[in-house]
């Protein structure tokens, strides 16, 4: 059965969140540098580091990290989303799109 809306529209907008994810992973990555930092600040309580812990859980939690128990990587909410939107479309729908935009309509001629 045929979809009624383009899969190669909603492939061209993952793309661009795409980009706009991967302007705000350096930001982001600067984070970890800073808290970091806090933590050789002298005497900090540990209620504070916790406070701290958290911003970069949610931190990694968004973009990504290592896991510390087995130092393995792991994506982050938001490209894990955006897979999941690509896993979705249809893929013989989105190829025939494609081709369609690169090539064009053209009727066959007998």
């Amino acid at each position: 059965m045929p979809i009624k809306w383009s899969a190669l529209q909603v492939s061209e907008v993952a793309d661009l969140i795409e980009v706009e994810i991967e302007k705000l992973r350096e930001p982001l990555c600067n984070i970890r540098g800073i808290i970091d930092e806090a933590s050789s600040i002298p005497n900090l309580p540990e209620y504070i580091k916790q406070r701290f812990v958290s911003i970069l859980s949610e931190t990694e939690r968004i973009i990504g990290g290592v896991h510390p128990w087995n130092h393995e990587p792991y994506q982050g909410v938001l490209q894990r989303a955006i897979e999941s939107i690509r896993r979705d479309l249809p893929q013989d729908t989105l190829q025939a799109e494609q081709t369609h935009k690169q090539y064009g309509s053209q009727q066959t001629l007998v």
